[in-house]
Formats: C-alpha cells, sequence, structure tokens
C-alpha cells in the first residue's frame, strides 16, 4: 500500500494515526504480541531485530502484515526477496520521523542485503500459542 499524500509521516503522531488507519482496513487485524523477519542461515534462523512482547512497533507490523498477509494469531510466512523489498519500500517514509529509531527496516535491509535463500515473516499472537514453525520455535528463544 503506497503512501497517501495527506499522511505525515514526519511525526511520532503522525506515524500512529497511519498506522492506525492502515490497521483499519485489514479485516480482523489483531495487533500480535511480538514479531520479527529472519533468515536461514543454514545453521538458523537468524533475526536481525525481534519486537519482543511489550515492545509495541505498531506501523512495522502493520506494513509487514499487508504485505504478507497477516491479520492475527500465531503465524509464519514465506517471504520472496521481493516481499521483503516492498516492505522495506512500504516503511522507508517512516524515515522522516527523525526523532525515532527505525530498526525493523534496518533489520528488513540487512535481510535483504543478506540475500538467503528462506526468509521468514513470523508473527506471535499469544506468548502462549504455541509455535507456528521452524522460524517460530527460534525466535521464541530470543525472548
Amino acid at each position: 500500500m503506497a503512501a497517501m499524500a495527506s499522511d505525515d509521516w514526519s511525526t511520532r503522531e503522525g506515524l500512529r494515526e497511519i498506522s492506525r488507519r492502515r490497521s483499519e482496513k485489514i479485516a480482523g487485524w489483531q495487533a500480535p504480541a511480538a514479531f520479527a523477519v529472519g533468515y536461514d542461515t543454514g545453521g538458523g534462523w537468524e533475526f536481525p531485530h525481534v519486537n519482543r512482547p511489550g515492545s509495541g512497533a505498531g506501523l512495522s507490523a502493520v506494513v509487514l502484515a499487508e504485505v504478507v498477509g497477516y491479520t492475527s494469531g500465531t503465524r509464519e510466512f514465506t517471504m520472496t526477496r521481493a516481499q521483503v523489498a516492498q516492505a522495506i519500500e512500504n516503511l522507508k517514509p517512516a524515515e522522516a520521523t527523525t526523532d525515532l529509531q527505525h530498526p525493523n527496516l534496518a533489520a528488513w535491509r540487512a535481510v535483504a542485503d543478506a540475500k538467503p535463500d528462506a526468509i521468514a515473516a513470523v508473527f506471535v499472537g499469544e506468548v502462549t500459542d504455541p509455535p507456528a514453525g521452524p522460524a517460530d520455535t527460534a525466535l521464541r528463544r530470543l525472548f
């Protein structure tokens, strides 16, 4: 989903509003307790940044959800390099908010730069849910 001309990407309040409006367009949306994008190194899963339970990162979760089709619950999605590039492109306008760090954007760029064969987006709906797959299992070891 492209940025709209009226979106205010330059303030925290603007990013919260963008996240709210975009999440309302996802049928059945429920924000995950945790999420990350990782890649298989051949020796295990690597996650450049983990959004641990309680960390928030609302807009990043919404942007990633839009790209992979997440709505709610605990899910693991295989991602293509093109989907990672799309997620980066869709979140890039948030860099206009210069008083915030953008660890998800940096992590997604690191995944893209690694050029891995296997990429996964993991969303943990509730920490008590069973893991959705091997990437999810590896992610949970990190929190």
